[in-house]
């Protein structure tokens, strides 16, 4: 079938081989003899309106190109008159989303009936095939004024027509009863009858004739030179489709209420994570839930990307939906929260913001609750810490509640993504990379001289657990110094003292906060800080497994606590902050590789500058992957 094995394929961008439409088929009863169906045109075109409100519903609003032959074409017409007419906001989306029309051999003004009725008879089928008749049908003429308009003006969509040249066989009865398409031919829809659509579309450059019958005009096959003809219709029509849909976006985002709030530039070296970014994409634009201001957790280990996957994801989104704002405030402390409160306040033109005794966050945070401020996509990264976020003062009491809003928050932390009572369908759990993804990560920072050794990049890959923030690092430091993945495996390997050495080295992205530090050892600070401060037992189990085995640690093992309820509570938040992964038998822990060695070799160096005299652990800081 055409329509769906050859056009898809065939409708593309101008310049790539990427298609540029999805297309969907929809079929209705339409047999003539023996009928027990009465519905009448109106009927069938209020099935198809039906059917087509899930387009309306969709989170972007795409072009529509109607393809319809014969009878089709006028349900077509008469569903988007409906449309038309409504003065719901779905239905004028539909409207205003449908581009152009092809039809095919759309009796417009009626077709000839003749053979039909004897076929017909009186039965309950008779009055739909009486109301296409090419004798005087006052429902035609009813429609083809009121489908005059229903697009709008001239210029706003295209319609384009086909009409046969081949006169069809017509309805037969042999001498058993039986009905078949035997009967003298005829033309059974004129050319006039086929073109008479709009006014401005009658020329020959918007209609075209096929050499077919009624019925074979719009079966194609293999090599088919009618095919030809109306694939490249509709290559014209869909590519200008886009065309115009850019324009009107255009136009769209400077006439309303858009604003593009996002401190980093698109990472150019983001590769991988299309599961993530497609369940990002189904749930954080607004219209998704237009009943509620829905929530959407990214949550996983320090390291593992979670800041990177929003901002791909926000720029995926300002792509294919840029009337819709976003704004991107770091949770890293109260005084970022409160100025990127600030920034979005005098971008939303709020009042009172120069006021000293303002409460800037509560006015930004009713600014956005009201519908004035359009629809927009609110960007919480870095919501880490429960008690910067939950405690008393805490940020999670200024977050905006809108109909026409959507908020997507980065957290590595479970507590954090628990108590902000997300439904558990929009947590999305931030994995590490696949083996595959990391080495693709890793090729788009280094050179394939620097590569050339696939075992030992593996095997470095393996070394670094995948994390994306480690390979970013271990490459900044590869590319700076020109060695190896070799190389920097045997210094990854050679001691904890040297493998702390690595990971604390600084190195440049454009993708941080100003003044904030990016090597991998800072999040395992932060992180440890964390667990030590809400739960002592917990950062004593952690101090104690970084000088055992990484795989398949007992939990007996561990040291004693006042009862098993405290074992599974400090467990429990090792394992949500990513530190540690909990085996199938619930009896044994396993430890990440990079957590061992730095905090083993932090001690050492510790001990070492202790006995100088100097001082040990540096204070940590924020990155943003």
């Amino acid at each position: 079938m055409w329509l769906r094995d050859s056009l898809p394929n065939d409708l593309t961008h101008e310049d790539t081989t990427a298609p540029i439409a999805r297309v969907m088929i929809y079929g209705y009863g339409s047999s003539v003899a023996n009928s027990n169906n009465f519905q009448n045109l109106e009927d069938l075109s209020t099935s198809f309106y039906n059917s087509l409100l899930a387009l309306a519903r969709a989170p972007t609003a795409k072009p529509i190109i109607f393809v319809a032959h014969s009878l089709g074409g006028l349900i077509v017409k008469q569903a988007l008159i409906t449309l038309s007419k409504s003065k719901n906001e779905d239905d004028l989306k539909l409207v205003k989303a449908t581009y152009g029309i092809v039809f095919f051999g759309v009796p417009h003004d009626g077709m000839d009936i003749s053979s039909l009725i004897p076929m017909v008879r009186d039965g309950p089928n008779r009055f739909l095939i009486e109301s296409i008749s090419h004798v005087n049908s006052q429902i035609l003429s009813i429609q083809q004024r009121e489908f005059h308009a229903a697009l709008g003006d001239q210029g706003d969509s295209e319609i384009f027509c086909f009409y046969e040249t081949e006169k069809s066989p017509t309805a037969h009865k042999d001498e058993n009863g039986d009905w078949s398409m035997l009967g003298p031919k005829a033309c059974l829809v004129t050319k006039s009858s086929a073109t008479h659509c709009r006014s401005w579309e009658r020329g020959p450059e918007h209609t075209c004739a096929i050499s077919r019958t009624h019925s074979e005009m719009v079966k194609f096959g293999p090599q088919d030179h009618e095919y030809h003809k109306a694939r490249e219709r509709l290559i014209g029509l869909a590519r200008r489709a886009v065309v115009a849909q850019h324009g009107k976006q255009s136009a769209d985002v400077k006439s309303s209420k858009y604003h593009w709030m996002v401190p980093f530039e698109r990472n150019e070296g983001f590769v991988g994570r299309e599961d993530i970014l497609r369940l990002l994409l189904k749930r954080t634009p607004p219209s998704t839930q237009p009943d509620a201001c829905q929530r959407t957790v990214i949550q996983g280990l320090g390291g593992v990307g979670k800041t990177q996957i929003a901002l791909e994801a926000a720029y995926r989104l300002r792509d294919t939906d840029n009337s819709c704002s976003v704004f991107w405030v770091p949770a890293v402390d109260a005084t970022t929260f409160e100025n990127a409160y600030r920034d979005i306040g005098q971008q939303l033109g709020v009042a009172g913001l120069d006021d000293d005794k303002a409460d800037i966050k509560a006015l930004v945070q009713a600014a956005m609750n009201d519908e004035d401020a359009g629809r927009w996509l609110l960007i919480i990264d870095n919501a880490d810490d429960p008690e910067l976020m939950f405690g008393l003062g805490g940020l999670a009491r200024y977050l905006p509640c809108s109909m026409k809003g959507s908020i997507l928050f980065t957290t590595r932390t479970r507590e954090v993504m628990e108590r902000l009572d997300v439904h558990s369908a929009g947590v999305i759990k931030a994995a590490k990379m696949s083996q595959e993804e990391a080495r693709e990560m890793m090729r788009t920072r280094l050179t394939e001289t620097h590569m050339q050794d696939t075992a030992s990049t593996d095997g470095l890959l393996d070394f670094l657990d995948h994390l994306p923030l480690a390979i970013r690092q271990a490459s900044a430091y590869m590319h700076k110094t020109g060695i190896s993945t070799v190389r920097y495996l045997e210094y990854c390997r050679s001691s904890d003292i040297t493998l702390v050495k690595l990971l604390s080295r600084d190195f440049e992205d454009r993708g941080r906060y100003e003044g904030i530090k990016n090597p991998v050892a800072t999040t395992w600070l932060i992180s440890f800080e964390h667990i030590s401060r809400d739960s002592p037992r917990a950062g004593e189990y952690l101090r104690f497994m970084c000088f055992l085995a990484e795989r398949n640690i007992p939990v007996s093992l561990l040291p004693l606590a006042d009862d098993e309820l405290e074992v599974d509570e400090a467990v429990g938040m090792l394992e949500a902050y990513g530190f540690i992964t909990r085996l199938e038998d619930g009896m044994s822990v396993e430890m990440h590789r990079l957590d061992g060695g730095e905090y083993r070799g932090r001690e050492d160096a510790s001990r070492d500058a202790r006995a100088k005299g100097e001082g040990t652990w540096e204070g940590a800081s924020v990155y943003t992957y």
